[in-house]
């Protein structure tokens, strides 16, 4: 069951230029800017149809959350963006259209800025099990 629903190779692939897309636009707003992917996808357990879920590192100045919506807003790529700011864990939501094998196809995101939430922290820790239990993959993916 987990390889039938494994994330292929292709949508990896797909996946990653989404995040220097999304890393490419916020470097406009802060050049030396960070993009750490955190999540099912890092740590090796997403699914065909798993999201991006993005810390971007580097961020500065008031505002920083809804001054990167607004340039996200702006790619033609981005659509039903929001800016969800007065959450435990600010963050911008939306869906980007990538291409996969050869077809578009929509691809959820969920954008933080550095110092919010564990996620980095619980992607190495998935990572860390993974490689310990041999059965850890195939019980987290089912």
């Amino acid at each position: 069951m987990a390889a039938y629903v494994a994330l292929p190779d292709a949508a990896h692939r797909a996946r990653h230029a989404l995040v220097e897309r999304v890393r490419g636009v916020a470097a406009e707003l802060w050049p030396t800017i960070g993009a750490e992917p955190f999540g099912s996808c890092p740590a090796g357990l997403s699914a065909f149809n798993a999201d991006v879920d993005l810390r971007l590192v580097g961020a500065h100045g008031g505002g920083a959350l809804e001054r990167l919506g607004s340039a996200l807003r702006a790619a033609p790529w981005v659509r039903n963006l929001r800016v969800i700011s007065r959450a435990r864990v600010p963050i911008i939501t939306f869906e980007a259209t990538a291409t996969y094998e050869g077809a578009p196809a929509n691809i959820s995101v969920d954008v933080c800025l550095d110092g919010a939430g564990d996620g980095p922290r619980t992607t190495r820790f998935l990572k860390e099990q993974s490689r310990q239990y041999a059965a850890f993959v195939p019980v987290a993916m089912t």
